[in-house]
């Protein structure tokens, strides 16, 4: 299953009273895309790159402690840019769940960062990166007429990822007359994009619905209002970072409030891997060094990911059953 855009479901019958299913996952050993853009976010020390020696050969840079020891020199750095490969990678494998999706007539719903998991690598496509997952259909609903015309309850799982079809305030519609539609899909998946390359877990432009706002009222999103229902076009990016502007005017696309002006699934598709050679360096095809890794200097590597064996399985893991 590592080309498959979501984990693969495994279960089987329990003996109860009651009938239910034990469900497994495919196991996803690197967390999830919430864990990668703290990791990119947080401050560490990493050391500095090593310089020629005299004599030719590369050195480490060393710094003298205060006790007199000699240790490498390091620099603390935090908000590191996610390598535009990257970045593409994740948009490519969200919107083959789009088209998953559509073929499936299913709303996810609840589209966000700690919702898409990082699993093993696909030696044929971005070997160098893990394989996104998209999980947690538990809010995912067959579009049919009652949702597509919001005859359901209004009601969504995650308020920072809210598309105006599915907006509530005041425990209600926030917008009158809008279609949930398969473009739905599309606009969250171009939130999370967004938040991956504003090196944010959720932006502060929706966090108005679960609290005090952090930025000037003006800059919210609100729906109702026809003049804050998109991002500024200068605020799809951290300051640190310098995205193409194809990849930056494919992401204004997807959340354009109006869904009729967001590609459709398939065409989203079709627009990101046509740009993709083009636009993520060579990575596609890139493996790594002669040993298969990416030096911890490298724009590419990302920071904190998981290690394959840190949540063990099989003999020496703890099973535990959660009814």
């Amino acid at each position: 299953m590592v080309g498959a855009p979501v984990p693969a479901l495994r279960g089987k019958p329990i003996t109860h009273r009651i009938p239910s299913y034990k469900l497994y996952f495919e196991y996803c050993p690197h967390g999830d895309l919430h864990d990668v853009i703290k990791a990119q976010v947080d401050e560490r020390e990493v050391p500095v790159p090593r310089v020629r020696s005299p004599g030719g050969h590369m050195r480490v840079q060393k710094v003298r402690r205060a006790d007199g020891r000699l240790v490498p020199r390091t620099n603390r750095t935090s908000n590191v840019p996610f390598h535009e490969g990257f970045v593409w990678r994740m948009f490519e494998a969200l919107a083959k769940c789009a088209v998953a999706m559509e073929r499936a007539n299913v709303l996810h719903g609840d589209l966000c960062p700690t919702n898409i998991l990082l699993g093993e690598h696909d030696p044929d496509r971005f070997a160098i990166w893990p394989t996104p997952k998209l999980s947690d259909f538990g809010s995912s609903r067959v579009i049919d007429a009652m949702v597509a015309s919001r005859f359901t309850p209004p009601e969504t799982m995650q308020m920072n990822f809210v598309p105006p079809e599915l907006g509530v305030m005041r425990g209600d519609w926030e917008v009158d007359g809008l279609k949930v539609s398969h473009r739905t899909n599309v606009w969250q998946i171009g939130l999370v994009i967004t938040c991956m390359m504003r090196l944010e877990f959720y932006l502060p432009e929706t966090d108005w619905r679960t609290g005090p706002s952090s930025i000037h009222p003006n800059d919210e999103l609100h729906f109702h209002d026809p003049n804050q229902r998109e991002l500024h076009p200068h605020s799809f990016q951290h300051a640190n970072c310098n995205y193409s502007p194809n990849l930056l005017a494919l992401v204004r696309q997807c959340m354009r409030y109006d869904p009729a002006r967001r590609p459709s699934p398939r065409a989203l598709l079709q627009r990101i891997q046509a740009r993709i050679p083009g636009s993520c360096g060579g990575m596609d095809t890139y493996t790594g060094d002669r040993n298969g890794s990416i030096p911890w200097n490298k724009t590419e590597k990302l920071r904190g990911l998981k290690k394959d064996n840190e949540w063990p399985l099989g003999d020496d893991a703890e099973v535990v059953d959660v009814f």
